[in-house]
Parts: C-alpha cells; structure tokens; sequence
C-alpha cells in the first residue's frame, strides 16, 4: 500500500516520474539496494533489514509507476481527441 501511495505521489509531483525514466530509476534503486542488502548480510553475518525495506518499497513503487505511466500512455494514444472531427 505504502507503494502504491508513493508511486502516485511520485507521479503525480515530480516531472521525471511522469515518463519512463521515473520508471528505470526505481527499478535501478531496487537492484541496487538488493545488491547493498546482500553484500552486508554476507559481511556482518545477520541480515540487514534497511537495505531489504528500501528494495522491496522501489519495487513496488517502480510496478506502480510503470503501470500508471503504461495506462496514460495507451490512453493518451487511444482516447486522444487530436485530429478528430467533432
């Protein structure tokens, strides 16, 4: 749910996120935290809850956005009224 809300927020807010990019980047942030995640479980020995939350939160938050950006895209392509005769 808390991605979900941030997805929106996030889209709805910040320009970056209304395309693609916004998409990359926290699909990016969710590797990247996966990786910082198991390379400090394997060097402390316990697992690291910080960099396992902020993973899963980019994820979800990156399926969200990429299917809000896909729904406006298709919907900006199909439903558009350019060109149109009335």
């Amino acid at each position: 749910m808390a991605s979900m809300g941030s997805a929106y927020f996030l889209f709805k807010r910040v320009g970056i996120f209304t395309k693609g990019l916004g998409v990359v980047i926290m699909l990016s942030v969710a590797l990247i935290a996966t990786i910082f995640h198991n390379l400090l479980s394997s060097w402390l020995e316990f697992e690291d809850p910080i960099f396992f939350i902020i993973a899963l939160w980019a994820f979800g938050t990156g399926i969200f956005l990429l299917s809000v950006w896909l729904a406006k895209l298709l919907s900006d392509k199909f439903f558009s009224n350019k060109g149109r005769e009335n």
